[in-house]
């Protein structure tokens, strides 16, 4: 429920609104907290997936944006690609997780100078996109040895099918995979 209304732009108060009337009239009590999270969660997520298909480019970091990745995912290619995904671990300084994104950004576009974007994707992470080369495992190598400040580092096969593509990068924004 929490996503249907959050899709036909219905505001967190409202839905919860909704929720404690229809709860009242249904089952004659208050909504219990479970139920409140679990709308306020869903709502969340679409709100959330809306937003990281509008979002532009980052200031901040100087990295692409989420939206700009997705479009370029749904470009044709003439080359299998991949996405090489960086993690940082969570700090309270916005300023110093900004910067060391951008600068392991750098990196990965030193690394992977035929990267198609490097773009930030979530809070914690950034994505290149990169041709699936026969030294992808040599230039990941790399890339490990020196990204200092990233707590994790993965490849992910990019999905053939559109709507997993944009699956994928959902769930990597979200810090899930």
């Amino acid at each position: 429920m929490g996503r249907d209304l959050a899709e036909r732009g219905v505001s967190a108060g409202e839905a919860l609104g909704e929720l404690r009337s229809t709860t009242r009239r249904v089952a004659q009590r208050e909504p219990t907290f479970e139920e409140c999270e679990a709308l306020v969660d869903a709502w969340a997520d679409a709100t959330l997936g809306y937003l990281n298909r509008l979002s532009c480019a980052d200031p901040l970091t100087g990295l692409d944006s989420q939206a700009h990745l997705l479009a370029l995912l749904g470009a044709p290619s003439d080359a299998d690609l991949v996405l090489v995904v960086l993690e940082v671990s969570p700090t309270d300084d916005f300023f110093q997780l900004a910067r060391r994104l951008s600068l392991l950004g750098e990196l990965s576009r030193s690394v992977f100078p035929r990267s198609r974007t490097v773009a930030r994707v979530g809070v914690r992470r950034l994505v290149a996109l990169v041709p699936a080369q026969p030294d992808l495992g040599r230039r990941v190598g790399l890339l490990v040895r020196g990204a200092e400040g990233a707590d994790r580092v993965w490849v992910e096969p990019v999905p053939p099918r559109p709507g997993a593509r944009v699956g994928l990068v959902d769930r990597l924004a979200r810090g899930c995979g």
